[in-house]
């Protein structure tokens, strides 16, 4: 069912819609509390006709268990999970942004690349994230085995302030899970998969680096990594990981992230980056040889200059009632099983066009380096605060008072 804005649901309000997904719609919305403390959320909302499957609803209360475990920068936190009559439903980070997909959408149709320095900062949040993710244990200091499963430019958000956000652990695979996937059973979008799991065979978190590896290629290179071939042919490519070497779209890509992008994109899961982290670390080496420094005010700049300021709200939240909530107090986040359009994404801001862009001219001598948005001067030495008069004045005195002290004394003696 469509809302208005400003229903009230549970103790939220949901202020304007801001996605549809496979089985789930998600709303911007506003709790209120005691003082007068508002904190803007995003509200992920199962379709009824899903409220009323039982699989479904224990996909969200497994998805609960697996997100309530992160607390990581680049992972979208998430808050709670409950039912307001039969909609169950989840509240989330809501991150003010756009989808990698938006990203990469608008830098093609403007002609350009994601500067190579961003690109690898990008991919060094989001292997953070998912190295946080797969070494994850329980209190007894078993490994859970949580794979995204699901990695992809439309999982993976970047806010106007620069953050990276990973979401979308709704199929994620581990120890935690009470549904579990049938052998042979395809979950995620297979273009962005691992040989080895769009072969249904079962995968361990290295199908996740792969799937970085492809995020960091398009990145990169800002076209996909396989032939758009019929369905049929372009499945047996992504089975068999026959990339197109990434230097015919980027022919000044350097030798080095070439390498490090064959590595992530092996065929076989024992030739690749054994960790995250270690995929992470190489991204790291590459860009301090090359004296690049980017930093999430360098991505804050950019996405300025792609997307413009951030939209305002028109929307006036209306004041909830101080109440007790029936809602379950268990963090989770929220993904669909099935393939989201790229513009119905949970936290996705509409793209809103905000006049002629600027154009994104090299910096001298550092073509593909340059860090679009970089500060021009360094920030300014504070200067020391300034007496007071009053302080002056009695400072002047006691020095007055001091020097007659001292003659008296002096003439005392003579």
């Amino acid at each position: 069912m469509s809302e208005s804005p400003g229903t009230e649901f549970g103790r939220y309000i949901l202020l304007d819609r801001v996605g549809t997904g496979g089985m789930a719609e998600v709303f911007r919305a506003v709790t209120q509390s005691l003082g007068g403390f508002e904190k803007t959320l995003a509200i992920k909302r199962l379709f009824a006709h899903y409220s009323e499957d039982q699989n479904f609803v224990h996909m969200l209360l497994d998805e609960a268990r697996i997100a309530a475990l992160f607390h990581h920068a680049a992972i979208a936190q998430v808050y709670d999970v409950g039912v307001v009559g039969s909609n169950y439903y989840i509240a989330m980070e809501f991150v003010e942004g756009h989808s990698s997909y938006n990203v990469l959408k608008t830098v093609y149709s403007r002609k350009t690349h994601v500067p190579i320095a961003l690109a690898c900062h990008i991919a060094v949040e989001v292997c953070s994230a998912l190295h946080h993710a797969h070494r994850f244990e329980d209190s007894q200091g078993r490994p859970l085995g949580i794979v995204h499963r699901d990695v992809s430019p439309q999982n993976v958000l970047i806010s106007y302030d620069g953050d990276v956000k990973v979401v979308d652990f709704g199929i994620a695979k581990g120890l935690l899970r009470s549904t579990k996937t049938q052998s042979g059973v395809i979950k995620g979008k297979f273009y962005y998969m691992a040989p080895e799991q769009a072969r249904g065979e079962n995968v361990d978190h290295r199908a996740d680096i792969f799937s970085a590896g492809i995020l960091l290629y398009e990145l990169l290179t800002t076209h996909p990594c396989y032939d758009q071939d019929d369905n049929a042919v372009l499945f047996e490519k992504v089975k068999n990981a026959r990339i197109i070497p990434p230097r015919r779209f980027r022919p000044t890509l350097p030798v080095e992230i070439e390498e490090i992008l064959a590595k992530a994109l092996a065929l076989n899961p024992d030739e690749r980056y054994q960790t995250a982290d270690e995929f992470a670390w190489d991204l790291c080496r590459f860009l301090k040889n090359a004296r690049l420094h980017p930093t999430r005010l360098h991505l804050r700049k950019y996405m300025l200059r792609l997307f413009g300021e951030p939209p305002k709200s028109t929307v006036s939240p209306v004041k909830l009632p101080i109440k007790s909530s029936s809602a379950a107090l268990i963090d989770t986040r929220a993904s669909a099983t099935q393939e989201v359009d790229a513009q119905d994404k949970a936290t996705q801001i509409v793209v809103m066009e905000h006049g002629p862009e600027p154009e994104l001219h090299p910096a001298a001598n550092t073509g593909d380096f340059e860090m679009s948005g970089a500060p021009t001067q360094p920030p300014t030495a504070p200067t020391p605060p300034r007496r007071s008069k009053a302080f002056s004045f009695v400072l002047g005195m006691a020095i007055i008072l001091a020097i007659a002290n001292l003659v008296v004394l002096i003439a005392s003696w003579v």
